[in-house]
């Protein structure tokens, strides 16, 4: 995977950066990260419901979670 965007993405210490992995490692490797981020979402509703933002804290987690498509079904490649 290379980086394919920013400024600076031909020149400079980041150019040539770049993290090689199997294709079938990438299906595992995503369901990891929405599992953690799930966490993070969950972590974060229980950090809202002690500072008592009520429906505020509801709405914001929702937001959270639209805004990042945290829980939203992973299209993954077949095989």
């Amino acid at each position: 995977m290379w980086q394919d965007g920013g400024p600076n993405r031909h020149r400079g210490r980041w150019a040539v950066r770049h993290v090689e992995l199997p294709r079938r490692a990438l299906p595992q490797l995503l369901m990891r990260v929405q599992r953690d981020l799930v966490g993070f979402l969950d972590a974060l509703a229980g950090w809202a419901a002690r500072s008592g933002l009520g429906q505020r804290g509801t709405a914001l987690v929702k937001a959270v979670d639209q805004n990042f498509a945290i829980t939203a079904p992973l299209d993954l490649p077949a095989g």
